[in-house]
């Protein structure tokens, strides 16, 4: 994990965090799902936050008025972008949030690979 604030690094272990975390899968049509049923997944090997002030400078997380997760996969591959919502209102992949909230990229091709 890459820390945009403060340029720290943390490294973690694989075996403490759950498939969800460690892989981005998907069926066929290239819809998330679990590992065991997927047709393809991904290896998450980065995970960048970055955390801003209202006036748009890096700050710490927890004084932080949004907060923006890139989760990169081989290659640099950008799999997913979650932002935070303004003072906390945080949303993530499949939570209802108001437009504007929740932004996902992905570089998938028609058949749902990479």
């Amino acid at each position: 994990m890459n820390y945009a604030w403060d340029r720290s690094k943390v490294v973690l272990s694989t075996a403490d965090l759950p498939d969800a975390f460690i892989f981005r899968c998907a069926d066929a049509r290239g819809q998330a799902i679990a590992r065991e049923e997927a047709a393809w997944c991904i290896p998450v090997v980065e995970v960048e936050t970055i955390s801003r002030d209202k006036a748009g400078s890096p700050v710490a997380p927890n004084v932080a008025d949004t907060i923006t997760s890139l989760v990169y996969g081989p290659g640099h591959i950008l799999l997913e972008s979650v932002e935070s919502g303004p003072s906390g209102n945080y949303a993530s992949k499949g939570e209802h949030a108001p437009p504007g909230n929740v932004r996902e990229k992905s570089n998938r091709n028609s058949e749902g690979q990479q």
